[in-house]
């Protein structure tokens, strides 16, 4: 198994409220991150422990799915979990003010488990980080752009 670290940086022109919104609702994903196919909370424990299943695909013709965890949430500044299933590994946001808007910043640490991805790291691996530069790029636009929108980033929990 290949373990893959990234960290991501992007400008969204709206509080870090909104951003914080966004990010602690995976169901939400789909609606502005277009590599999300499928988002699903099956445990709601509140900020810590809450579990969910995401279903995404980005530029390799594959779809992964995995199960994320959050693990510590310290609103609205830093959120942290785990991931599992055919990536196994830890994710952390961290939104914070900047100017008039939020930075955002993303960091992953994966391995992989999924008998094709280990098998073709070694040799695509700069091919799986080009795929989550791409992920990582559409997120920040989705998010720009989602958070433009009048009354986008209050999640309704009815």
């Amino acid at each position: 198994m290949r373990t893959y670290s990234f960290r991501d940086e992007w400008e969204v022109d709206a509080p870090p409220a909104r951003v914080w919104a966004l990010m602690e609702e995976p169901e939400t994903y789909p609606l502005w991150w277009p590599i999300y196919l499928d988002a699903r909370v099956t445990e709601d424990n509140g900020p810590v422990g809450s579990v969910a299943v995401l279903k995404f695909r980005v530029l390799l013709p594959y779809t992964l799915t995995i199960t994320t965890r959050s693990t510590r949430s310290e609103a609205p500044r830093l959120l942290e979990g785990t991931v599992s299933g055919e990536l196994e590994g830890s994710w952390r946001w961290t939104p914070e003010p900047a100017g008039g808007g939020t930075k955002v910043t993303f960091e992953e640490t994966v391995r992989t488990n999924r008998w094709i991805l280990d098998l073709l790291g070694p040799i695509l691996h700069r091919l799986f980080a080009l795929n989550h530069d791409i992920a990582a790029r559409k997120g920040a636009e989705g998010m720009r752009a989602y958070l433009a929108r009048p009354g986008a980033g209050a999640v309704s929990h009815a």
